[in-house]
């Protein structure tokens, strides 16, 4: 399959680029990151990705359609964001790991990035970043947590896996996130995170707001949802929820 893959890209004029891959994920953290990190550093789409076994569906923002898997180039800060909105079907996940690594070696990539969300343990864990190298000794950046146990899914994973056999260095960061909806403070976390660590000067305020926002009416909703379905429980019903729930 993997023959039936193809990355498509005009010329890319940076020389060993850190190529970042933003996937959705647990809380779209992928997704949200990527676009963010486009927009904010005046990124332009150079390439794309073609394969018959990826769903037809399209981007549309502005009245323009776009790829499903978008390639960007930001020249001033020697960076590749490859970045999507969909998730990519199971029976393409390692095929594509691998077209990327190949493609990742072809270009003399410096170094792979990957970004996810990770399941909150508890609410107290918002925001706390975890990583994980595919070298053994190579250190974490400062301020990122080991992963002692657990797992990656989707492409990430397949990345991580696919880029050691390609003796290609890589590194997926984390974020504790929220699983039920979009969190874009999760997201604005892990980017101030990037602005340390690839001397970035990125504003989040903006996504910070967006998401309080974003939030805050997710709460109000869940609270009238709650107030609702309670008025309209029988006596009895209602009184065991109030016990155990």
């Amino acid at each position: 399959m993997i023959n039936k893959i193809k990355i498509v890209t005009n010329k890319i004029s940076i020389k060993k680029p850190t190529v970042i891959f933003a996937f959705p994920g647990v809380g779209l953290v992928g997704s949200i990151v990527g676009k963010y990190l486009v927009e904010q550093l005046s990124s332009k789409q150079i390439g794309h990705v073609e394969s018959p076994h990826l769903p037809p569906v399209s981007f549309i923002q502005k009245g323009r359609v776009y790829d499903s898997i978008r390639i960007y180039e930001s020249k001033k800060e020697g960076m590749l964001i490859v970045t999507s909105e969909f998730p990519v079907p199971q029976n393409v996940i390692f095929d594509l790991g691998e077209a990327f690594s190949v493609w990742s070696k072809e270009i003399k990539a410096k170094n792979l990035v990957c970004i996810e969300g990770l399941k909150l343990s508890n609410e107290e864990s918002v925001g706390e970043v975890f990583a994980i190298t595919n070298q053994e000794t190579a250190k974490l950046p400062v301020g990122f947590k080991p992963v002692e146990s657990g797992y990656i899914l989707g492409v990430s994973a397949a990345l991580m896996l696919k880029s050691k056999k390609f003796n290609l260095p890589a590194i997926c960061y984390m974020v504790q996130s929220h699983a039920d909806y979009p969190d874009g403070l999760a997201a604005a976390g892990l980017i101030k995170n990037f602005n340390k660590l690839f001397n970035l000067t990125i504003n989040v305020k903006p996504l910070e707001e967006e998401a309080n926002l974003f939030e805050s009416k997710l709460k109000e909703f869940v609270k009238q949802t709650k107030s609702l379905t309670e008025q309209h429980l029988p006596k009895e019903d209602n009184h065991d929820n109030l016990m155990y729930g």
